[in-house]
């Protein structure tokens, strides 16, 4: 069994690689969900989180493809299927693809959300809602050396994920991942 602190070597060289490759093509992205929950509640990756959240605000289908050929171009692998669980990950809500998923040589997922602009909102997954402001005005969050970009107000953007996000739940004692996760959802009207 691979043990836990190689577990997190591995995603911390995934998530340096993501953001270098990110950074030399100015694609500007901001940490989500398990992601930022845990680096800003935990300090580090929440344990039993298995794949790394990203946002990136949605422009066109061209900014999808540039995503995907630069990706594929520093070595991730676009995963039409979770390699872990055989699921289908590439999805898309009527028009509009709701995530990207890659992976690294070594199965460590990146699951890419794109935040469509609505009205005074920005939509991800067709499951949450934020006030423009909230991942427009941004700041920093240091982890393991580097800045990652998050909203300034982390703590509202977190409450809009999660219905309580600064108690840690034991996934065990769970019936479900959505209770486990405990996320709110918005439905796109």
């Amino acid at each position: 069994m691979v043990e836990l602190k190689s577990i997190e070597r591995i995603t911390n060289n995934v998530l340096k690689h993501f953001n270098n490759v990110m950074e030399a093509n100015n694609i500007e992205y901001i940490l989500f969900a398990g992601t930022c929950l845990g680096f800003y509640r935990d300090k580090g990756y929440i344990t039993k989180d298995t794949d790394i959240d990203i946002i990136i605000k949605f422009k066109s289908d061209e900014q999808i493809n540039k995503i995907i050929q630069i990706m594929t171009k520093s070595g991730f692998i676009l995963s039409l299927k979770n390699p872990m669980t055989n699921e289908l990950v590439l999805k898309k809500y009527g028009d509009v693809y709701s995530n990207l998923n890659f992976h690294h040589i070594n199965y460590i997922l990146i699951d890419i959300f794109f935040a469509y602009e609505i009205d005074e909102y920005y939509y991800v997954n067709n499951k949450w809602r934020f006030k423009k402001q909230l991942i427009s005005e941004l700041d920093y969050l240091r982890y393991n050396g580097i800045l990652f970009k998050v909203p300034k107000n982390i703590e509202e953007y977190l409450d809009n994920i999660y219905i309580d996000w600064k108690t840690p739940t034991i996934r065990e004692n769970c019936k479900d991942k959505n209770e486990w996760k405990g996320h709110r959802t918005w439905e796109i009207k």
